[in-house]
């Protein structure tokens, strides 16, 4: 709990940068902790990224994606 409070913090509050958007676009195509795919899913959609859109439909068609991830893609995706 105290690492994903952290880790959203630190994200969003460098979340604004272009550069630090890229990275965490290209992250959540990487990555493979179910909490920080959820922390970088809601904070791309919080920022309103369309980037993230196709990392996000990865996630719903791969087959080994906890549903709580699946569940976090599917509301990203209605945001975007």
């Amino acid at each position: 709990m105290i690492r994903d409070s952290l880790t959203r913090r630190t994200c969003r509050r460098w979340a604004d940068s272009r550069t630090v958007r890229d990275s965490l676009v290209l992250s959540l195509g990487k990555q493979t902790e179910p909490i920080v795919q959820i922390v970088l899913i809601n904070l791309l959609a919080e920022k309103r990224e369309t980037r993230a859109i196709a990392p996000m439909k990865a996630i719903l068609s791969n087959g080994k994606a906890l549903k709580e991830v699946k569940d976090a893609a599917q509301k990203g995706l209605r945001v975007l």
